[in-house]
């Protein structure tokens, strides 16, 4: 077993202990004695607790006590930005969630979507992840075509779609093969 497998494993561990119901919320020492880790492999339990931590998996009190994150799912209206990133609109909340562009999850503008909230912030936003599209907000998408000999481009008139098409090296009718792309897509 390599040194990943057991890192894993024992992350998977420690999560599994916290996720279950006698679990209490404990310190960072008190899950040492628990566990029965030894005081050289400490660094490697705080860090699994850092990575759990950025996963959202568990968070930290202000009391310094580990405890599994209850994650809370929100509906919000999506608005994509032409670079891949998006803001949802909460109902409620005062500000915006920040959508990066690596957790969009095929979200369109103006789509009524379901998120997660992270409880790690980079910006002055909080941030979120789009776990599903619950409802298109734009039926059909006009757009005009741009082909290069490697991309076929989308650009939405009217809005801020940008969509890039990787085509592939066949000459089977690249209009054909970009139709049925966009419609995976949509």
């Amino acid at each position: 077993m390599s040194n990943i497998d057991k890192y894993e494993t024992r992350k998977k561990m420690v999560y599994d202990f916290m996720c279950d119901d006698m679990y209490v919320p404990m310190k960072i020492k008190e899950l040492c004695i628990v566990l029965g880790v030894k005081k050289e492999d400490r660094p490697q339990l705080e860090q699994i607790l850092l990575d759990l931590q950025a996963e959202g998996r568990i968070t930290l009190s202000k009391r310094g006590k580990y405890s599994k994150s209850e994650i809370k799912k929100t509906v919000g209206v999506f608005t994509a930005h032409q670079r891949g990133f998006g803001f949802v609109t909460v109902e409620g909340e005062p500000d915006d969630i920040f959508i990066p562009a690596e957790y969009v999850n095929g979200a369109m503008h103006m789509d009524t979507v379901e998120i997660t909230i992270s409880p790690v912030t980079t910006g002055r936003r909080k941030e979120g992840k789009v776990v599903s599209v619950i409802e298109r907000g734009m039926k059909q998408v006009v757009c005009t075509y741009a082909v290069s000999y490697t991309h076929l481009r989308a650009h939405e008139t009217g809005r801020n779609l940008v969509c890039r098409l990787l085509l592939e090296k066949k000459t089977v009718g690249r209009l054909s093969l970009a139709t049925s792309a966009m419609a995976a897509n949509a």
